[in-house]
């Protein structure tokens, strides 16, 4: 198994600096294999989904429908797979934050604490009051 940076996944999907993106395709095309896979991170997820959205200005769906295409690569496994899974299934809701709140039931945590109120809409997620 090899554990894949997010550096490697963007030049993959974005292909901005060819030299990379031709080595990231190399890599995740035809190095890896079911056998020997790549791994991709929770944190690493975090951060492609940071630089997509801030860097390269992709909508939350195009970011949703990017993940979900690389779940579907067999060579590739990810960390948590299966909160993954149920964080890309859930409709209008931000993805790190729905995969964090799956990560925590599958944890056993009873509930995920939030002050973001429309984090706080989904089910099982607690919205924080601050004090006042």
């Amino acid at each position: 198994m090899t554990t894949i940076d997010s550096n490697v996944l963007i030049r993959y999907i974005v292909r901005d600096d060819p030299i990379h993106a031709e080595r990231a395709r190399r890599l995740l095309e035809e190095e890896l294999t079911p056998e020997e896979p790549g791994l991709i991170t929770v944190a690493a997820l975090a951060e492609l989904r940071w630089v997509l959205r801030r860097g390269y200005r992709r909508s939350r769906e195009e970011i949703k429908s990017i993940v979900l295409e690389l779940t579907r690569v067999e060579q590739l496994i990810f960390e948590e797979a299966e909160a993954v899974e149920a964080a890309l299934a859930l409709p209008h809701s931000g993805l790190i934050d729905s995969i964090l709140h799956e990560v925590g039931l599958r944890l056993g945590s009873a509930k995920t604490v939030t002050f973001d109120r429309k984090f706080a809409r989904l089910s099982g997620v607690e919205l924080l009051e601050a004090a006042k």
